[in-house]
């Protein structure tokens, strides 16, 4: 289970409902906007990324607080349009 928490909002994601789809490599990704790419890339890096947290430079944070401002944002999008 994958656990995302940022301003007092925490979302349990179980492992097996995260789509993983890894046909573009993160050279390719990291030349297109985040909001292209797909849920389980998002997902895929934000697990990988955070797993080296300690050891990444300023420039591998910064990517990283990018995933995570772009999940949290379609999180909220997705409970948004459950919401209406």
């Amino acid at each position: 289970m994958y656990f995302i928490s940022a301003q007092n909002i925490n979302v349990n994601i179980p492992r097996e409902e995260i789509p993983i789809k890894l046909e573009r490599d993160f050279s390719e990704l990291s030349m297109m906007s985040k909001t292209d790419w797909e849920d389980g890339e998002l997902y895929y890096f934000q697990h990988a990324l955070s797993q080296i947290l300690p050891y990444i430079n300023s420039e591998g944070l910064s990517i990283l607080h990018e995933i995570n401002k772009e999940m949290f944002q379609r999180i909220e999008k997705n409970q948004d349009v459950h919401l209406d």
